[in-house]
């Protein structure tokens, strides 16, 4: 405002009427800077009324002024004064004045010199227009802004039809589009293929003011990735009330939503998995659970005794894949070298993860071509395999295939198959120990219901003899001696019999529960034992020729002479048992020396059945017989178990050589009486 037109055209009555009409604080000042003219809005700004041509009030009417950043101004450093004493105009300066109750109001001044017609100053005019609110409602915006923009919800402005207006960072995070590549572009590019219809619905509601209620729904992020949100679609007013577009906010609901869906595929997994005993018909079932939780289709794969792999179960989303897809797995052998694939994952025990943006790449996947191109032609783009493993062992392995491109697997995919193998892994290993265990009690008492039967023989036959006796001391006043000497010896060799039986019985009952063996260490000719032996079970058998051959007089070491008496009966009458069409069993004994020791070897070889391949691996497990001879030659399947055991307490070997048809070698190896050997046999004897 220049002074010097108003002075020279108005009147000062004229100049105070105008002030008086102006909407904003107005006042003016003598170039002595008191205060000559204020109007109302002036004292309303000002808090009080100031004193008219006095020095207590210059340049200004208020309690106390302060710049922008909190900085005192003194009156006469404030706009007015400044105006006065440059004699030039300031226009559109912020201030703020604080009244003497504390509240503030922010102004733009306005300070202007007043000029008479001859150019001189006379004084000013100072316009303060309160920008109070105006600046609240900018921070209040600001801070709204801030609060968007800072919020971990993806916020979405948006028009009537849909095109993007707003784009916060939270949108950023959670959708990858940056706000540049957005705004400008469809809301549609978020909503999935697979949901033609949920846009239209949430517009059409909009349009007619409606706010849309929180619901789920699934989103598109930038990388095709498919994401669980919480949206809330809210109308956006203008000030006048007219509809002007759309706010969408969008909370991440993958994370809570994947934890939901793990939790629950577990319960369902275990609730499967504790349904049946029956362990073909469970594993089917929780390939079923598993999809389409893990995938659109699952292969469950394990070993066997044989040492291959075959398919178990398999399960697809659409039903008539599952035997295409169980039949491509095949069979095959677990020594293969396959680097990845179901063979590799059970080798190394390490689970593998394969995905492709790139349909045409499925086919190349590291596992086996047929498996691969099954999965090409399935539309499959992600697999992962997993391997079933429990105490130590790795016995199969889980592969799951996912054929939507914004599914692909993800590490926490992986770790969630991986739970779900293990889990699998654990019940299939209880099932089959518990198996192995009713096995177990299950041969038990056959052998026990054996062994009473072989205990109850010898107890008749010594029954017998002393009926025989009895009589003959009845009948005879003088009966021969010898006569009572082979009736004697007979008794005797029957309450051995039963005496080693019960031995044996009392050295399974012992390992049975984690003991070793009292062994009772003395110096025992091997050589000297094993013609014994082989004398006596000649006596057994007239079918059978018994050879020893052995390359020295006597070889002597500290070992438990009673229990390896026992080691040889066992593998000797093994020998026969099992050769029923008779034949040669020959026994050699001979020193051996390695690096580190020296050895005494002893070797029982026959020409009988022999063992299946198949159960050499069990031959040594309590209970355990061949499968050629069960139910067709008796037998508890205790004397290899405790006759490796007695050997292996005395620090040796006991191995098997056999082939079905093709007889049996037995070898035994011995550590010769040296001071540790001895020292070690002594310090086999279990804590009381």
């Amino acid at each position: 405002m220049q002074g010097e037109g108003l002075v020279g055209h108005r009147s000062e009555a004229d100049l105070r009427l105008l002030l008086e009409k102006l909407p904003a604080g107005a006042y003016t000042c003598d170039s002595d800077g008191l205060i000559t003219y204020f109007n109302q809005h002036a004292v309303e700004l000002w808090g009080r009324s100031p004193k008219v041509n006095h020095p207590a009030d210059r340049f200004c009417g208020s309690f106390r002024l302060f710049a922008t950043d909190g900085t005192p101004i003194r009156h006469d450093r404030c706009w007015m004064a400044r105006a006065l004493r440059e004699n030039r105009e300031f226009n559109g300066q912020e201030i703020v004045i604080e009244r003497r109750d504390g509240t503030r109001a922010t102004v733009l001044a306005h300070a202007n010199p007043l000029r008479d017609t001859q150019g001189n100053l006379i004084g000013a005019v100072n316009i303060l227009v309160d920008i109070t609110e105006r600046q609240s409602a900018e921070a209040a915006r600001a801070y709204l802004a801030a609060i968007v923009e800072s919020s971990q919800d993806a916020i979405i402005g948006k028009t009537l039809d849909g095109v993007i207006t707003s784009w916060n960072r939270g949108a950023e995070r959670l959708y990858g589009y940056t706000a540049n590549e957005a705004v400008g572009r469809p809301i549609s590019l978020l909503i999935p293929p697979e949901c033609p219809d949920e846009l239209p619905s949430i517009m059409a509601r909009i349009r007619r003011g409606h706010r849309v209620e929180p619901y789920e729904t699934v989103r598109v992020a930038k990388d095709g990735r498919r994401i669980d949100v919480w949206l809330t679609v809210s109308p956006l007013r203008a000030a006048d009330g007219r509809l002007i577009g759309a706010s969408a906010v969008a909370r991440d609901m993958t994370e809570r939503k994947w934890m939901e869906h793990s939790q629950q595929l577990l319960a369902a997994v275990g609730a499967t998995l504790n349904s049946s005993l029956d362990q073909e018909v469970t594993l089917q079932q929780v390939a079923h659970v598993a999809i389409p939780a893990l995938g659109d289709r699952c292969v469950l794969a394990l070993c066997h005794d044989d040492g291959t792999v075959a398919p178990v179960a398999a399960a697809d989303v659409e039903p008539s894949n599952e035997v295409a897809v169980e039949g491509r797995v095949g069979t095959f052998s677990v020594e293969s070298q396959a680097s990845c694939g179901i063979v590799h994952v059970i080798r190394t025990g390490q689970s593998q993860l394969f995905s492709t943006d790139d349909p045409e790449q499925v086919g190349q996947f590291p596992v086996l071509p047929d498996y691969a191109r099954l999965l090409q032609r399935l539309g499959s783009v992600s697999a992962m395999i997993v391997p079933l493993s429990a105490r130590g062992e790795t016995f199969g392995a889980m592969a799951f295939a996912r054929g939507n491109p914004g599914r692909c697997y993800a590490a926490r995919d992986l770790a969630l198959a991986e739970e779900v193998a293990r889990r699998c892994a654990l019940a299939i290993d209880n099932a089959r120990l518990l198996s192995k265990a009713q096995t177990a009690l299950r041969l038990r008492n056959e052998v026990l219901a054996s062994v009473t039967h072989d205990l109850k023989n010898p107890l008749a036959g010594m029954s017998a003899l002393t009926q025989v006796l009895e009589l003959k001391l009845q009948r005879e006043a003088n009966p021969s001696s010898d006569q009572l000497a082979v009736h004697m010896r007979r008794i005797h060799e029957r309450a051995h019999a039963m005496a080693t039986q019960l031995d044996e019985l009392l050295d399974v009952a012992a390992l049975e529960v984690g003991r070793t063996l009292d062994l009772r260490p003395q110096p025992t000719d091997l050589v000297t034992l094993a013609r014994q032996v082989a004398a006596d079970t000649q006596c057994t058998t007239d079918r059978h020729e018994i050879r020893v051959a052995a390359e020295s007089v006597c070889i002597i070491g500290q070992w438990d002479q009673l229990r390896l008496d026992r080691v040889v009966r066992n593998v000797l009458a093994n020998a026969v048992k099992y050769s029923p069409n008779g034949g040669c069993v020959t026994v050699n004994v001979f020193c051996q020396e390695d690096s580190s020791t020296q050895w005494a070897v002893l070797t029982v070889r026959d020409e009988g059945v022999g063992i299946p391949a198949s159960d050499l691996p069990t031959i040594f497990d309590r209970y355990s017989r061949g499968g050629n001879v069960v139910g067709q030659t008796g037998g508890y399947g205790l004397g290899i178990s405790g006759s490796r055991q007695i050997v292996q307490q005395h620090g040796g070997t006991f191995h098997i050589d056999s082939q079905q048809g093709d007889g049996t070698t037995v070898i035994v190896k011995l550590p010769l009486a040296t001071s540790a050997a001895a020292a070690s046999a002594e310090q086999a004897v279990p804590a009381a």
